[in-house]
């Protein structure tokens, strides 16, 4: 999927961005409004039919994908939020890959899962 955006050109590795959140949205101990900057690099996005992809690799020594999805899903939606903000398109679906397990894990169908 991600060979074929880039032959269209819609595929983005390693977009930096800022986001402005409130600080109680990033830590729910406080009810400080104060702005609090986050900023990362987001792996990979791409395009498929219009729509958005975010794509994020990890490297921990894992056994089971759902570790990924507990330490890592807040990261992601950071990184769904920044994308939706900058291109005004929403986002269609979050996917870790795990690089020591080969594997990956869309978070739509895992929360469609959950439900």
């Amino acid at each position: 999927r991600m060979r074929q955006a880039q032959s269209r050109g819609e595929l983005f590795r390693e977009q930096k961005f800022l986001l402005g959140k409130k600080a109680c949205e990033v830590n729910p101990n406080t009810d400080s409004e104060e702005l609090v900057v986050i900023q990362g690099i987001i792996d990979v996005c791409f395009i498929e039919n219009g729509r958005y992809y975010v794509v994020d690799y990890k490297t921990d020594k894992v056994r089971k994908m759902e570790q990924l999805y507990d330490k890592y899903s807040v990261q992601l939606d950071y990184y769904k939020e920044a994308i939706e903000q900058i291109t005004g398109k929403k986002v269609e679906d979050e996917i870790i890959y795990s690089v020591t397990l080969g594997d990956e894990i869309s978070f739509t169908e895992h929360r469609q899962r959950r439900q």
